[in-house]
C-alpha cells in the first residue's frame, strides 16, 4: 500500500473515531450530564476537542484545493468551484430538509405545533445543520477568490486573519474563523508539498517530539471556556488581550495535536508497511467514508441511542458501546446510500 495514499485516510478515520466518541459523550451519559453540559469537564472531551476538528479541516483544505490548483484556466477553476460548493452543500440542504419533514410528521402524529413557521426558522435549520459542511464550503470560496484574484498573495491571507478577531461571531463565524488557519493550512501544505516533504522526510522524531511537548503543556491549561462554543472567538467578547491569548492557544494546540498525530501515524504505516503487516484497514475504510459517517453518526446518536440512555442513566458503558454501535451503523449507511446511482452525492461520494 502506498503511504501517501494510505496516511490520509488513516488519520480521517481517526479522526472520524474521535467525532463519534465526542458526540458519545455528550449525548450518551443521560440527561443530566448533557442538560448541564457536564461534558464541557470531562478530561477526555476536553483532549478530543483540543485538535480533532482541527485536524480534520487541515486535510479538508488538502483535498478541497486539489483540483483548484492542478486547473489551468478560469473555467476549469470555476468548475471546481461549483462541483467543491454541490459536495458541501447538497448533503446539507438534503439532510436538512429530511429534518424539517420529520419534525413535521412528529408535531402532526404528536398533535403539537410545527415549529417552524416563519422564513427565518427555515433558514435557521438549513445554516446550523452539519456546520463543518458549511466552513469547508465558506473558506473553499474564500481561498478560490484570493487564489483567482490574487494568486494567492499571502499577505492576503494574513490581512483576512488578524481581521477575524474583530468581526462579530454571529451566523456560525466564530466556528469558522476558528477554522481558517487550518484550512489554510492543508491548503499550502498541498501547494508547496515537496518542499514541505523534503524539511520534514529529515526531521519526523524531532516533530514528533516537539508537537508531543507542546500538545502536552498546553493542554494543562485547557479549560471550558477554551471551547469555541463557549468562549466565541471575537476579542471584544471579553477583555480584548485575554481574548486574542484564548484564539492563539486554541489555534497552538490544534496544530499541535493536529502534526502529533499525523507524524505518529506516518512512523507507524512506515513501520508496519516495512514489516509486511496491514492492521489499518478499519482506520482507511472509516477513512473514506468519513464525511457520511459525519453526516449520519449525529441521527443515531441523538434520536436513537441517547432515548435509550436517558432512560438508563447513560455511563462509561452506553459511551463506548454506542460510540462502537454509531460508527458501524453510520459506515453501512453510507455505503448503501453510496451504491445507489446519484444519491451518493449526499453522503460525499
Amino acid at each position: 500500500m502506498d503511504k501517501r495514499k494510505l496516511l490520509p485516510d488513516v488519520v480521517r478515520g481517526f479522526a472520524v473515531i474521535l467525532v463519534v466518541l465526542g458526540h458519545s459523550i455528550q449525548e450518551l451519559n443521560g440527561a443530566a450530564f448533557r442538560e448541564n453540559a457536564l461534558y464541557f469537564e470531562n478530561i477526555f472531551y476536553r483532549f478530543i476537542y483540543s485538535f480533532h476538528m482541527p485536524l480534520f479541516m487541515i486535510f479538508a483544505g488538502y483535498f478541497s484545493c486539489y483540483a483548484l490548483i492542478r486547473a489551468t484556466g478560469l473555467k476549469e477553476k470555476t468548475h471546481a468551484l461549483f462541483k467543491k460548493l454541490l459536495t458541501c452543500l447538497v448533503p446539507v440542504f438534503v439532510w436538512s430538509l429530511l429534518d424539517l419533514i420529520r419534525l413535521f410528521a412528529e408535531a402532526r402524529i404528536k398533535g403539537v405545533g410545527y415549529p417552524y413557521t416563519k422564513a427565518g426558522d427555515f433558514f435557521n435549520a438549513f445554516y446550523n445543520n452539519l456546520w463543518f459542511l458549511w466552513a469547508v464550503a465558506i473558506l473553499y470560496l474564500l481561498v478560490w477568490l484570493i487564489h483567482v484574484l490574487l494568486h494567492d498573495f499571502w499577505p492576503v491571507y494574513a490581512v483576512i486573519y488578524l481581521a477575524l478577531f474583530f468581526i462579530p461571531d454571529s451566523f456560525n463565524l466564530h466556528i469558522y474563523k476558528y477554522m481558517y488557519p487550518f484550512f489554510l493550512a492543508g491548503y499550502f501544505a498541498y501547494k508547496h508539498e515537496d518542499t514541505i516533504k523534503a524539511f520534514y522526510e529529515k526531521r519526523k522524531i524531532l516533530l514528533l517530539s516537539l508537537s508531543l511537548l507542546i500538545f502536552v503543556c498546553l493542554f494543562a491549561f485547557f479549560r471550558t471556556e477554551v471551547f469555541i462554543y463557549v468562549g466565541g472567538y471575537r476579542i471584544f467578547n471579553a477583555t480584548a488581550y485575554k481574548m486574542l491569548a484564548l484564539d492563539v492557544y486554541r489555534t497552538f494546540i490544534g496544530f499541535a495535536g493536529s502534526i502529533f498525530f499525523i507524524t505518529l501515524f506516518d512512523l507507524l504505516i512506515s513501520f508496519f508497511t516495512r514489516s509486511g503487516k496491514s492492521c489499518f484497514k478499519i482506520l482507511k475504510t472509516l477513512g473514506q467514508n468519513s464525511m457520511g459517517i459525519y453526516i449520519i453518526q449525529g441521527y443515531v446518536i441523538i434520536l436513537c441511542l441517547s432515548k435509550i440512555s436517558d432512560r438508563s442513566g447513560g455511563g462509561v458503558l452506553y459511551v463506548i458501546f454506542g460510540a462502537i454501535v454509531t460508527l458501524l451503523v453510520s459506515w453501512l449507511i453510507t455505503r448503501f446510500i453510496a451504491k445507489v446511482p446519484k444519491l451518493g452525492i449526499i453522503v460525499g461520494k
